[in-house]
């Protein structure tokens, strides 16, 4: 008895290796079929490759002009002149189509268009006949003075940072988006549906001076003191 039982031991066994070879046998072919599949794909064009990328860059290029939107209206600051004349001068010598505005964070609009036509006469040599008045709006943005906040335009900044998480100060952006919006919604139908660019000057270092006054507009517990070591 015990030496049938050793013989259906080593059969059993022979079965084992039996089906080993088998399923070896078969992952092998899989294998194999995989690696002639594999061999028989053609090659596909490298993305790197100068055709490719050329194609890729036109196809870019062409998707970017299909969705750009021009801008009809340019906002900015208004505080040394600078920006307002340079604007000015480069959008009417390159035949720009946006119309500007400036809004005067000091001063009159007044005093800023006749500097501005005094830069652009030293910059053209005096050749350039188009007068500033021509070339872009400034409205009057001063408010309670240079540098000077109000509750109002604070809240305003408050609310801007909150809505887009864009810093405005309450000494030059602040003031002339704040300016601006007033003037935009007096003349609505000017603005309605129109691509408006609004050209952020800085100033946001202005901003800690303001800090305490900030805070109180924006809802407690969402902003955190970052305080350094």
């Amino acid at each position: 008895d015990d030496d049938d039982d050793d013989d259906d031991d080593e059969d059993e066994e022979m079965d084992d290796e039996s089906d080993g070879s088998k399923q070896s046998s078969e992952e092998e072919e899989e294998t194999e079929e995989e690696e002639t599949e594999a061999e028989e794909e053609p090659d596909l064009p490298d993305a790197s490759s100068g055709v490719e990328a050329e194609g890729t860059e036109e196809a870019a290029a062409a998707e970017e002009a299909a969705t750009f939107d021009p801008i009809d209206h340019i906002v900015f600051a208004v505080g040394s002149g600078g920006t307002a004349a340079g604007l000015a001068l480069g959008s009417r010598l390159a035949g720009l189509r946006p119309q500007l505005h400036g809004v005067a964070v000091h001063h009159s609009p007044e005093h800023f268009y006749e500097l501005i036509d005094a830069e652009v006469s030293e910059l053209s040599g005096g050749s350039f006949e188009a007068c500033a008045r021509e070339m872009l709006a400034i409205y009057p943005g001063a408010g309670a003075g240079y540098g000077v906040a109000t509750p109002e335009l604070m809240a305003f900044c408050a609310e801007t940072a909150r809505q887009s998480g864009v810093l405005l100060d309450h000494t030059y952006s602040g003031k002339a988006l704040y300016y601006f919006a007033q003037a935009a919604r007096a003349q609505p139908e000017r603005f309605r549906g129109k691509h408006i660019l609004f050209w952020h000057t800085g100033g946001a270092l202005a901003l800690f001076a303001k800090t305490d006054e900030l805070l109180s507009h924006l809802p407690p517990g969402q902003v955190r003191r970052l305080k350094l070591p």
